[in-house]
């Protein structure tokens, strides 16, 4: 895992090597072993190195047997031996053992076009100098962030926003319609970013700039093919794909560990990691020692002792989590409002004083139904009006927000009953998935308010899929936040958390094989009843303990509620007068209307509350604003 930073100036500039020596350190955290630059003038290539495969040969930028290909690549290439004993049997000699040199030889074979031959988790760049063409691609899920901005310089892109800043290749304009994006979804969806000059490419796509243009396309399309036989046959398919992903996922020159929260996925991760590992595994999980509501310890602690694994458990305190706000949202380069990020940051910091890299069980949950909005999918569509409009003036009798279970069950009914009565399905998940509703939105940004709601977004990626998936509602689903939420939300807080760090973390529920597997499966056998994930608890039934096989799902949130209500009060309104100078499109009387409704428990306002937060914390930090 890495960083990595270039600029391809196509005659524009003369001092494409120094900006991209100071768009690199500015990823040294991505990557603290090392760091390489290569230029032939108007072309530069600049990397920073987490050494986990041929950590003495591998240093990057990498070359081909003529030096008329450079390579520079964040990330892994599981499938690299499979395809550099078919490069040398092609005639092409290798100058090193690491996994990202076969993306030289590849695309001396193939052109642009080899991306589609590589398994794994990457972002990575392609000079031909031959040609003056640069190849830019991202992974298939989007597990590794690529950001490019073209301008009077010429064209840079590098694997954080922070290292266009450090080029000075972005005039950092912020984007009023990413801005009503990132109130809507907690993060600013799609390609954009909150800059106008600056763009991501999206997940599975490709990218070559020369001097005819930029053109964009992808290069892998998920699409539903044919449902298993049966469910026996699906379940069995399953395992089969999961074992080999994580067997591939387990590839490195360096140990390899586990984060094992106790759910489900990284307890299926965890023990078939275990199984195939020629070492054994260290895992770690979390435990808060204050709040045993939230304490998972004696789920991870019964997988730990079927396993062997040499574990460590990491102690969160509220205090712990509460000095990690700072630093976590310091390091953001964009506005982003999922709390977690807090909490994840302080993980990743411990679990690097034991490893360099961790499996992970993330991306399960959008596959197979994990979350309770795919369970309010399952039903809501079929409930009538009249019960939707009942159950809504049940749940606004009741106190909301996430202090005991009571507040949490009227929270999930609240959210329940909103979106239940939409009949479309993008938007009714657009509604469920949102952070502010556009009533919000337009109330907290009434000048801003004009452009296309968020709620497009969704329902044009579940169309999209509704074209091809025979009618199912829960894949619907599932796709778009595959599309939208994976990549905007939870993929971005793993990456931004663990490489603030310096530590890898991998995710072979992602494994691009077990996700178009998942897409085949009926949704009627991913929920049933009132649990998702129906078919992996099926599949691993004869591994996973008993109670852990029969839980529900846990969130990994902060009480961030709470907080706004006592610890974080005072900073709150602190961060809101302090940021205000370059929001002034905020009203403040909207944002005291959400605070009072929070503070008496008329309604859970925790999500728009950290989101007003976070955008007031990063426009202070950044100096920039609309």
């Amino acid at each position: 895992m890495c960083g990595i930073a270039g600029l391809i100036s196509f005659g524009r500039a003369r001092d494409a090597a120094a900006v991209v020596r100071d768009m690199t350190a500015a990823l040294t955290h991505r990557g603290p072993d090392g760091e390489g630059w290569w230029s032939d003038g108007e072309a530069a290539l600049g990397h920073r190195r987490l050494a986990i495969i041929d950590v003495v040969g591998g240093a990057q930028p990498l070359v081909n047997e003529t030096g008329s290909v450079r390579v520079v690549c964040n990330g892994e290439i599981y499938n690299y031996r499979e395809l550099r004993s078919e490069l040398q049997a092609r005639g092409h000699h290798f100058r090193t053992a690491s996994d990202c040199e076969t993306i030289a030889h590849l695309y001396e074979d193939d052109g642009p076009d080899a991306v589609a031959k590589l398994h794994g988790m990457f972002a990575l760049a392609i000079w031909d100098r031959a040609a003056e063409r640069l190849v830019l691609a991202r992974d298939r899920l989007g597990i590794k962030p690529l950001f490019y901005t073209s301008g009077a310089r010429g064209f840079g892109f590098a694997s954080e926003i922070k290292a266009l800043v450090a080029g000075r290749l972005t005039q950092r304009q912020v984007d009023p319609g990413a801005l009503l994006h990132y109130l809507s979804c907690g993060y600013v969806p799609g390609a954009a970013t909150i800059y106008r000059d600056v763009q991501r490419l999206a997940p599975g796509e490709l990218l070559v700039a020369d001097r005819d243009g930029v053109r964009r396309r992808p290069y892998w399309v998920w699409q539903p093919g044919l449902a298993p036989r049966s469910r026996a046959a699906a379940e069995e398919e399953l395992r089969s794909l999961l074992m080999a992903a994580v067997r591939e996922h387990l590839v490195a020159d360096v140990p390899v560990g586990a984060f094992l929260s106790g759910g489900i996925d990284s307890s299926v991760v965890s023990i078939l990691a275990a199984a195939a590992s020629p070492t054994p595994l260290r895992t770690f999980s979390v435990t808060f020692p204050e709040d045993r509501v939230f304490d998972e310890a004696r789920f991870s602690r019964q997988v730990v002792r079927q396993i062997g694994s040499g574990h460590t458990e990491i102690p969160l305190t509220r205090a712990q989590v509460l000095s990690a706000v700072e630093p976590a949202l310091d390091h953001l380069d964009e506005p982003f409002a999922d709390p977690s990020l807090v909490p994840c940051f302080e993980i990743a910091r411990e679990a690097r004083r034991h490893v360099k890299v961790v499996l992970s069980g993330d991306g399960a949950d959008e596959l197979f139904g994990g979350y309770t909005k795919y369970l309010g999918e399952a039903y809501a569509a079929r409930a009538p009006r009249s019960l939707m409009w009942l159950l809504a003036r049940v749940s606004a009798l009741g106190p909301c927000g996430r202090g005991n279970r009571l507040e949490e069950a009227v929270r999930l009914l609240r959210r329940l009953t909103d979106g239940g009565g939409i009949p479309d399905t993008g938007r009714r998940y657009a509604r469920w998935a949102q952070v502010c509703g556009e009533a919000e939105v337009r109330a907290l940004v009434p000048d801003l308010s004009a452009g296309h709601p968020a709620s497009d977004l969704f329902a044009a990626e579940a169309l999209r899929f509704g074209a091809l998936d025979h009618g199912d509602p829960i894949n619907r689903m599932l796709y778009t936040d595959c599309r939208l939420g994976l990549p905007g939300d939870m993929l971005a807080k793993v990456d931004i958390s663990s490489m603030a760090n310096a530590l890898e973390v991998r995710v072979p529920f992602l494994d691009h094989r077990v996700v178009e597997f998942a897409f085949r499966v009926p949704g009627r056998w991913k929920i049933g009843g009132i649990r998702g994930k129906r078919i992996l608890r099926r599949t691993f039934r004869d591994l996973l303990p008993p109670e852990v096989r029969r839980r529900g799902k846990r969130g990994f949130e902060p009480p961030v509620g709470e907080w706004f209500r006592t610890e974080l009060r005072d900073l709150f309104w602190d961060v809101m007068k302090t940021g205000s100078r370059y929001l002034p499109c905020v009203r403040r009387d909207a944002v005291e209307t959400l605070y009072r409704q929070h503070a008496t428990r008329r309604a859970d306002r925790s999500k728009e509350l950290w989101a007003l937060f976070g955008l007031h914390w990063w426009a202070s930090r950044q100096r920039t604003g609309v």
